[in-house]
This record gives C-alpha cells, sequence and structure tokens, in this order.
C-alpha cells in the first residue's frame, strides 16, 4: 500500500518510501524511520521553504553538506533542515559520537518529509575515564573475595 502511495505521488518509486512505512504523530506530522548508515544513504525530501526534523538518539557532534542550498540547525538531539534554493540537491553527512549517518537531501515542491526518527545501530561507546572506574571496582571486589577465602 504504502509503495502504491509513494508510485502515486511522485510519479516514480522512492525506495525510502516502500521500505518504510507512513506514520503520523500524535500532531498530524508525517513521520518516517530510517537506518543510520554511511553505505545506504537514504532520501530526505525537504520541502521548499518549509523545516524537515531529523531527530537523532543522541546529540550530534559535526555536520556537514555539500551544498549550501540547505539552512541546518542544532536543536538538542535534532537537526532542523530547510531548503533555501528550489530544486535543490546535495549529500549530507551527520557525525554522532560513535558512528557517521549519511543522507541524499532533495528540495521538493509541496509535500516532503516533516519528521525523520534516525536509528542507530551501534550502542554509545563506554568512555575511557568510566572503563577505567569499571575496572578499578572489578580488581577491589576481586582482591577483597581472595582475601575473604584465604581467611
Amino acid at each position: 500500500m504504502n509503495s502504491l502511495l509513494c508510485l502515486l505521488s511522485f510519479g516514480f518509486l522512492v525506495p525510502t518510501c516502500s521500505v518504510t512505512p507512513m506514520v503520523y504523530a500524535s500532531n498530524g506530522a508525517y513521520q518516517k524511520e530510517v537506518d543510520c548508515s554511511f553505505k545506504a544513504m537514504p532520501i530526505v525530501r525537504v520541502p521548499y521553504n518549509k523545516l524537515t526534523i531529523l531527530s537523532f538518539p543522541t546529540r550530534p557532534v559535526r555536520v556537514i553538506s555539500g551544498k549550501e542550498s540547505f539552512d541546518i540547525r542544532f536543536i538538542k538531539n535534532d537537526l532542523a533542515l530547510k531548503s533555501i534554493r528550489p530544486k535543490s540537491e546535495s549529500n549530507l553527512f551527520v557525525y554522532l559520537e560513535n558512528e557517521t549517518c549519511a543522507f541524499q537531501t532533495r528540495t521538493v515542491p509541496g509535500v516532503g518529509d516533516e519528521i525523520i526518527i534516525v536509528n542507530t545501530k551501534r550502542k554509545p561507546k563506554i568512555s575511557f575515564l568510566k572503563l577505567k572506574k569499571l575496572r578499578k571496582k572489578l580488581n577491589r571486589k576481586k582482591r577483597k573475595k581472595k582475601g575473604g577465602t584465604a581467611e
């Protein structure tokens, strides 16, 4: 059904539409989910002079766009994209703490993506200091255990 809807509305089949079901948020906004990938670049359809929100599980560290045809703003864990030129296309790389997400951004007339939930595959890495503290704590427990059984 979603493939048919994408085919009817655009005249061609858009891969992200056929894979991702159309969902409406509680406020009525169109929302879809995509996976963070560096190889398979999902298409982000940004309506001209309107916003599209990319929502990440963690705060993006850095964002690089191929062209300066999109206005990009950070808002906590989200990126707000606004197309400032009609009929523009670019690639967009979003660097998270533990992985890089790549997207193809396209300006579209009329309706585009409003909210895109980005799913990441990797779990957040533990920081070096936290790991060091955990190791010390485990070593103390091991020493206590050895000292307790020897007596």
